[in-house]
């Protein structure tokens, strides 16, 4: 092969090397080329797009509320910010999603819980678990801008036997990947540092499936 022959193959070759080289960043990226693109490619805790849509719930248009009476609670939304702004349908008053769950040697008996449901997908579309839930006990993402609170309140401890307790929640966004998060209190209306945390994952229903009795996870102690 001649000096000139020997160019023009590599001519040739080098965009194909290029398109290759491509895919295979992409796919190291753990982005799907062919796919649009999700606020820059990435999902994370917030939005990483400096002209995402929204940034938190509170900027999609809806105010969102306070419970009376819970120092502890956040504030919850309607409205949901993951990867630009969600307004699903609300869970009828009849749809009561019931999460029983033990609390034993938590050092107190609980008095009341600060209960509170997250949707599983945060503001820039990463998806937490109950792990992370535990990994950050002390209230940790709760309290986070970019994580979609959709419902907080406090409650008297309710027994159904001699360590097992129930939390009742609707009114809430449905047809979604939720995270039902308790806390424990040895105090009255959820007051003070919180001594047990509940997490339990479900996807909830759509309006009007009625109401759902659902075994959680047995609290974690929270030292």
């Amino acid at each position: 092969m001649n000096h000139l022959t020997s160019t023009l193959v590599l001519a040739a070759l080098i965009p194909f090397a290029s398109a290759c080289g491509d895919d295979i960043a992409a796919e190291d990226a753990g982005v799907n080329a062919d796919a649009a693109p999700i606020d820059a490619g990435v999902r994370a805790l917030c939005p990483v797009d400096t002209n995402a849509t929204c940034v938190s719930s509170e900027t999609c248009g809806t105010p969102g509320s306070m419970p009376p009476m819970c120092p502890f609670c956040p504030r919850y939304n309607p409205a949901l910010c993951a990867l630009g702004c969600h307004t699903p349908p609300l869970l009828l008053t009849g749809d009561t999603q019931t999460v029983s769950f033990v609390a034993q040697g938590l050092g107190a008996v609980p008095e009341s819980f600060g209960s509170v449901v997250l949707a599983a997908e945060t503001a820039g579309g990463r998806y937490l678990t109950c792990q992370d839930i535990y990994d950050d006990v002390q209230r940790g993402f709760i309290s986070e801008p970019c994580v979609n609170v959709l419902d907080s309140r406090w409650t008297d401890a309710q027994r159904e036997g001699a360590d097992t307790y129930r939390v009742s929640f609707s009114r809430f966004a449905s047809e979604l990947p939720v995270l039902f998060v308790v806390y424990a209190f040895a105090t009255n209306r959820a007051e003070g540092i919180p001594i047990g945390v509940s997490c339990t994952a479900r996807t909830v229903g759509a309006p009007g499936s009625g109401p759902v009795m659902i075994p959680g996870d047995s609290m974690k102690p929270i030292q």
